[in-house]
């Protein structure tokens, strides 16, 4: 395979991984929230306390990911978190704790920004 066509292979696996991550992570969150309030009891105090942790985790995120020169550690801390992503999601429905929701929140986007 050529230098160039190795190169495409990257950075399509780059875009389209990224495109998953964001799906999973920051747009799985938006529907669950109108569920959440009339589901489980979850009042506009709480929704916005978790909205504003799902923007802190973004935030960290951004810090640490522009803090860290290595590649190779962020590919591994990418890695991590799409599977961290995907379970955390799956998180936010199995529980109707706050507590864990605001982790659930806060985490993926820290560890995929």
């Amino acid at each position: 395979m050529s230098d160039q066509a190795e190169r495409l292979k990257v950075l399509s696996g780059g875009i389209i991984s990224l495109i998953l991550m964001l799906g999973i992570a920051r747009f799985a969150y938006t529907p669950l929230l109108p569920i959440m309030q009339e589901q489980a009891g979850l009042g506009l105090s709480e929704g916005g306390w978790l909205t504003a942790i799902n923007y802190l985790g973004y935030l960290c995120g951004a810090i640490i990911a522009s803090s860290i020169s290595d590649l190779l550690l962020k590919d591994r801390l990418y890695r991590i978190g799409l599977v961290v992503a995907v379970i955390t999601t799956l998180g936010m429905g199995l529980t109707e704790n706050i507590w864990l929701w605001s982790f659930f929140r806060l985490y993926p986007d820290f560890a995929t920004t």
